[in-house]
Order: C-alpha cells, then sequence, then structure tokens
C-alpha cells in the first residue's frame, strides 16, 4: 500500500487589510434588512430585496441615489435574475417569480410556480426562466424546471438528483448549470446541461 500526503502552502498579504473608504464610492442606506442584490449594467441600475419585508430598491449607479421602492406581491426569496433586452427583473418571491418593467419600476406580473429559495437564471435568447424545485427533507431529488415568460408553460422539468440551490446560465451556449446536495449537505455535486432543444418538455 502506498500512501501519498500532499502538502499546500500559501501566503496571505502582508500588512493591515486596507479600509473601506480608500476604495468605496458610495455609502448608500436603504433600510430594512438586505439580503439580495444584483446589478443590471445596461440600465446603471442596482437591485436590493429586503430579507423580512416584500420591498425590492432600486439605487442608480451613477448617483449613488435611491430612485424606487417597489412592493413585491410576496417576500423575497433570494433571487434576482435579468432581461437585458427587455429591461425585465425577475425576483424569485415565495409562490412565485414576480415581474417587474425596470423603465417604470412596476410590478407588471407574476408567474406562479412554486420554486425553492436561492436560485434563478434567465435565458433571454430563449425566454426561459429556471428554477428548482423546494427541497423537501425527505427527498432531496429536485428537478430543474424552466419556464417560458410569455406564455408561463413548463418547457423543462429535469430531475437532478438533489437540489439545486445555486443555478448560473451561459446565454451564449444555452448551458445551465447547477450546484448542490445530494442526500447530506456535505457532499457537494455539480452538473452541467444543455437546455436548447426541440423538446425540452420530453427531457
Amino acid at each position: 500500500m502506498t500512501t501519498t500526503t500532499a502538502t499546500v502552502t500559501s501566503t496571505l498579504a502582508k500588512g493591515s487589510p486596507i479600509p473601506v473608504s480608500v476604495v468605496e464610492t458610495a455609502n448608500v442606506t436603504i433600510g430594512g434588512s438586505p439580503r439580495t442584490i444584483a446589478v443590471n449594467p445596461n440600465a446603471g441600475r442596482v437591485y436590493v430585496a429586503d430579507w423580512f419585508s416584500k420591498t425590492l430598491t432600486v439605487v442608480d449607479a451613477s448617483s449613488h441615489s435611491v430612485i424606487a421602492h417597489i412592493i413585491l406581491p410576496a417576500a423575497n426569496n433570494n433571487a434576482i435574475a435579468f432581461d437585458y433586452n427587455a429591461n425585465m427583473i425577475y425576483v424569485l418571491v415565495e409562490g412565485g417569480v414576480a415581474e417587474i418593467d425596470g423603465s417604470t419600476n412596476k410590478v407588471v406580473g407574476e408567474l406562479p410556480l412554486n420554486l425553492g429559495p436561492g436560485a434563478l437564471a434567465y435565458d433571454p435568447s430563449t425566454h426561459v426562466i429556471y428554477g428548482s424545485s423546494p427541497p423537501q427533507p425527505q427527498n432531496m431529488n429536485q428537478s430543474l424546471v424552466g419556464v417560458d415568460v410569455r406564455t408561463g408553460s413548463i418547457v423543462a422539468n429535469i430531475s437532478l438528483g438533489f437540489w439545486a440551490d445555486s443555478l448560473a446560465l451561459n446565454p451564449k451556449t444555452h448551458m445551465v448549470y447547477a450546484a448542490g446536495c445530494a442526500g447530506s449537505f456535505t457532499s457537494v455535486r455539480s452538473i452541467a446541461m444543455p437546455v436548447e432543444c426541440a423538446d425540452c418538455a420530453a427531457m
């Protein structure tokens, strides 16, 4: 039997941490309990969802000023996604996905989807938003669900074998990446799958 031992050494940067005042350009007070933040670089907006209330705060990235407080239809569930082309914001809330017009800062609809917290990704080319079905203590074999935001119809329902608590999407390749735990919260598994297909519902 052969035993191999590997030792990794690293050196931390010397000196004291740089004070935030040296690098910050603004300090915006929005109140509440900020939990989720996302940036739309095309619109120059920063969106902050509150953990306890139903508020989505909009901050102008140039003036660093709060320009709107949007009341969501339900409490925030930790995910924000964008359609940069249409200037639409999708916020995962309890019991659905709120659809917000970024030009008017108004809620214009809600997709009635029962998705788990913390995972949302959007493909602007296919108009499909992806989320994970909510985790169940007795069953971690959850699904990746894709919904066409134009029709509200499910176009993908893929059993993952684990709950995806984080999702990412490459809009150039139409690949969805899901990360989560299988069986326990100590074994991490990640997968990648194509989602552009003729009949996603049949997958």
